[in-house]
């Protein structure tokens, strides 16, 4: 989990960030993460993510946006925030 102090970044998020990224693997959590969060919570995942267009169906979305692709990375790298390390 980043942590932002007086717009810098602390030097443990640096170094967490340097640790999760040697071991990334892809991004497959956050499209499932945020494709569940999407169709069961649809009215607050709108309400946080308001750039992404609505959809019926993952099939309709032609194109990768970037509000999209932003939102996959939030959540893929919210996977290691300070829940799941205390779970371990």
């Amino acid at each position: 989990m980043l942590l932002v102090l007086h717009g810098y970044l602390s030097e443990s998020s640096v170094e967490r960030w340097r640790f999760e990224k040697t071991t990334w693997s892809g991004s497959c959590f956050g499209i499932v993460q945020s494709a569940l969060l999407y169709f069961h919570y649809r009215t607050q995942f709108r309400q946080l993510h308001p750039t992404i267009l609505p959809t019926d169906s993952l099939a309709s979305i032609s194109t990768m946006t970037d509000a999209i692709r932003a939102t996959i990375t939030r959540y893929f790298a919210m996977q290691y925030g300070k829940l799941k390390r205390t779970m371990i």
